[in-house]
């Protein structure tokens, strides 16, 4: 992880930064379960939310993935896992 490129991509014409090292979206891939968080409040004045991807590792949950985005709709959310090359076949648990 240690000099790994934190800045994983931006989308200029949706407004989207997505932070994460490729450590962390290899991670994701080999996780069965993750949990999605958005914040709405404490995100710079541009931005409509922080959305955050965590997984679970060793009994814990590692947050691996920050976006700053400015929709808030499922068509966003699966447009930065698809080009984050997050891949996994997750299941909804409540």
């Amino acid at each position: 992880m240690a000099g790994e490129d934190f800045l994983l991509w931006q989308s200029a014409s949706r407004h989207i930064l997505v932070l994460a090292t490729g450590s962390n979206i290899r991670l994701m891939a080999t996780r069965r379960t993750w949990a999605l968080d958005g914040t709405f409040k404490i995100v710079p004045q541009w931005y409509q939310q922080l959305f955050t991807i965590h997984a679970f590792l060793a009994g814990k949950l590692v947050l691996a993935v920050y976006c700053l985005c400015t929709d808030k709709d499922i068509p966003t959310y699966g447009f930065i896992l698809s080009k984050s090359g997050i891949t996994g076949n997750p299941q909804r648990q409540s």
